[in-house]
């Protein structure tokens, strides 16, 4: 972790980075912001100007605004090339998920389903007047936004069981419509079945409260979830992200009401090797699960009391803990 005090003016901060690395991954603000993001592969992209990395995006957003809203706004003004997951909440417990894309000045939507060149897939998919007329979400300069209450429309899980049966996979509606639901029962069978099906179906929000947002690595607002659908972005198998992504919201909806510092620990652990055998495999010891690499890092933070955990480097090894507050 590393603590920034700048004398400039800009907020002071802590983050989860790596050394040498510029930017951030994870960071917390004395303003109560944090921001963190996640990977997402997608066509809507800018090749030939990727613009601003999410590294330096983070640590130029949480180092200059202390709300969502203003760190909404900041990241749509930033000239973005690739596609990335932004989540981030504040003290007034405000928190949204930006879906971001390719920077586009104009605000129009542009269609994605023109990057799907499989012709059979492309069919199976919404044509860009379904899109339109079934999808508005908040878009501004290439991003969207997810809000706590979005739900991806229901018109576009009708598609689902076409894209499953030109994929050769069962499907079952229950796994989608049940807010504790799973759409693949284990990871083993999301990671068999990717070259099948990768991410070319609709992803049900499922979270039945409006104050708690769940993201992993895919998109959830229809016009980027198709961009999603490209051959480069389903290249290379996603590491059970709905699995993953189901898991997690089944535990939030199990323990609604009694989520405190601890269980949100407890809860996004949930891939420990100790708990998910077989899942890592890469371990410095290799008679020892637990050597296992954490790849990236987990942060807990809680924004009204400055207090911001993280847990990387092998899974064995133990949390950190900066209360920002008596740095400040």
């Amino acid at each position: 972790m590393f603590i920034y005090m700048p004398s400039d003016g800009r907020v002071p901060a802590v983050s989860a980075a790596a050394p040498g690395l510029v930017g951030s991954i994870t960071a917390m603000n004395a303003g109560g912001l944090v921001l963190g993001v996640d990977t997402l592969r997608s066509g809507l992209v800018n090749l030939e100007h990727p613009g601003i990395n999410s590294c330096l995006l983070i640590r130029a957003t949480i180092q200059n605004v202390t709300t969502v809203d203003a760190a909404t706004d900041y990241i749509a003004s930033l000239k973005r090339g690739c596609s990335y997951l932004y989540h981030m909440l504040d003290t007034s417990e405000n928190a949204a998920i930006i879906e971001a894309a390719r920077y586009n000045a104009s605000n129009s939507i542009p269609s994605t389903a023109t990057l799907i060149k499989n012709d059979k897939l492309r069919a199976a998919l919404p044509t860009d007047a379904f899109m339109a007329a079934n999808s508005h979400p908040d878009y501004r300069t290439g991003i969207f936004v997810r809000h706590l209450n979005y739900s991806v429309p229901s018109a576009f899980h009708g598609f689902n069981e076409g894209l499953f049966e030109l994929a050769g996979v069962p499907y079952a509606a229950s796994d989608f419509s049940n807010a504790t639901g799973q759409v693949f029962p284990s990871w083993e069978t999301e990671d068999a079945d990717w070259f099948k099906i990768g991410s070319r179906y609709f992803s049900p929000v499922r979270m039945p409260y409006d104050d708690v947002a769940l993201v992993t690595n895919f998109a959830l607002t229809p016009q980027l979830r198709v961009a999603q659908m490209t051959f480069w972005a389903s290249l290379f198998p996603g590491d059970s992200m709905q699995w993953r992504y189901d898991t997690i919201n089944r535990m939030l909806v199990e323990n609604y009401g009694n989520i405190d510092h601890n269980v949100a620990r407890d809860i996004i652990t949930f891939l420990s090797p100790d708990r998910t055998p077989g899942y890592w495999t890469d371990t410095l010891n290799a008679s020892d699960p637990m050597s296992a690499i954490v790849e990236g890092h987990l942060v807990v933070a809680d924004v009204k009391n400055g207090i911001f955990q993280v847990k990387g480097g092998y899974w064995s090894d133990k949390w950190l803990q900066v209360q920002l507050p008596n740095y400040v």
